[in-house]
């Protein structure tokens, strides 16, 4: 009888493949996620299941009929011959039913000083098509939407440029699988495209490539109108209204939240939130009664209950909580001019501890600004020191900006000493 001493996410594919079920069968048999079976063939040999989950596994091996172990046995000699070390040292994949094309397109734009197309990068891609092509078509969307949330988790914890490589590589699986497979799917994965060229734009946005961030948002828009995806299209308008914040571009943060909220598709009621969010923070730019920015965000609590009540899934991107909108809201108020409003706003939810380090420390920056221009200078100081030390870690310009911009308020104060600390901290 087969046994397994250890299964590893290349034992479990290969499982998988001999009962002949899709990932979303074989997570339900299990008791998992498809998303965690999508990690374990993605991981393939660096990924060992919990000692729970080795059992279950062992159940279902057991369970097997004779014809479903023999094969079992035959896809796992196959996978073995065909991973012994070729001459550089790395495995040799076996050929699978997708046919690589010659010259793939790879969808990149290199940028002075941030990542690009390295030898370990494009060995990256072809592993991740080479996975791929291991993949019933059914089961493409799922993998590629795990590799997507991993590279997600990767920004929240080590910040904008040691994520790109991953994200861009990605992209790149996604380019390249998207041509070979039937139409439907394609859409599909052109939809996942899009959602990871979205988040390229942010990433990019973060490291403060503004040009590269409305290139990727632009791509987005591209692969959204091929996939039929009107939604998207939406989405990625708000987040140009959000990039046009960093130009300080009040009139096209207002415009482009506007053209998101009455463009010809449905957004969820999560994203129209954001939305009406977005309008009033244009408005407080452009300096508005105070009433019409707080019509508008109240306008944003409402749609944000009415996502929560409906148990709104249709996500297009990261989810708008109730924390994030109240420190949106904070900006909202620090443009408008209350600035007592938006610190205590602001330290509410820092408060909590329930932010990425990176994300405390953009809006601990966000705060020190509120202070600034609420004329608390030492406040203001201290507080931005300590979102440079995040920002420098995470590799966040969109932090530091806010702390140029702090720094800038504070120069009446030039010789009060945390003025002078946050000056020699920022070199200036």
């Amino acid at each position: 009888m087969v046994t397994m001493d250890r299964w590893t996410g290349r034992e479990t594919r290969f499982l998988r493949q001999a009962l002949r079920l899709t990932v979303r069968d074989f997570a339900e048999d299990l008791g998992v996620s498809p998303r965690t079976v999508s990690k374990w063939e993605t991981a393939g040999r660096g990924r060992t299941p919990r000692p729970e989950l080795q059992a279950a596994l062992d159940t279902l091996l057991a369970r097997a009929t004779d014809e479903q172990r023999e094969r079992f046995e035959h896809v796992r000699a196959e996978g073995t011959a065909a991973t012994t070390p070729g001459r550089d040292g790395e495995p040799q994949r076996p050929e699978h039913a997708l046919a690589r094309p010659a010259h793939p397109t790879l969808p990149l734009r290199p940028v002075s000083g941030l990542p690009h197309m390295s030898v370990d990068q494009l060995r990256h891609v072809s592993q991740l098509v080479d996975d791929a092509r291991s993949q019933h078509e059914s089961d493409l969307v799922p993998y590629f939407a795990a590799c997507i949330e991993d590279c997600q988790t990767q920004d929240g914890s080590l910040g904008p440029i040691r994520a790109l490589p991953s994200t861009l590589s990605v992209i790149a699986a996604l380019d390249v699988t998207a041509r070979q497979v039937s139409l439907l799917i394609r859409r599909r994965l052109l939809s996942l495209a899009a959602r990871s060229a979205e988040f390229t734009g942010w990433l990019y946005r973060d490291a403060g490539a503004l040009d590269q961030a409305t290139y990727w948002y632009d791509r987005a828009t591209e692969w959204a109108q091929e996939a039929h995806n009107p939604a998207m299209q939406g989405y990625v308008l708000l987040r140009k209204s959000q990039l046009a914040y960093d130009h300080h571009d009040s009139i096209r943060v207002l415009t482009l939240a506007e053209a998101a909220e009455y463009g010809p598709w449905h957004l969820p009621a999560c994203v129209q939130a954001e939305v009406a969010q977005q309008q009033a923070l244009g408005l407080g730019m452009r300096g508005s009664p105070r009433d019409d920015v707080e019509r508008q965000l109240d306008r944003a609590w409402s749609l944000l209950g009415q996502a929560e009540s409906a148990n709104d899934d249709q996500l297009l991107g990261a989810v708008l909580a109730e924390g994030t909108l109240r420190l949106r809201s904070a900006v909202c108020y620090t443009e408008a001019g209350q600035t007592e409003r938006a610190a205590d706003l602001f330290g509410q939810v820092l408060a909590g501890d329930t932010l990425s380090r990176r994300d405390a420390g953009y809006f601990t920056a966000r705060r020190a600004a509120a202070f600034a221009l609420g004329g608390d200078p030492d406040t203001a100081a201290t507080l931005a020191l300590q979102s440079v030390d995040v920002a420098t870690n995470a590799n966040s310009q969109r932090t530091l900006r806010v702390v140029d911009d702090v720094v800038t308020t504070l120069q009446p104060w030039s010789d009060r000493p945390a003025v002078r600390t946050l000056r020699e901290a920022v070199g200036q």
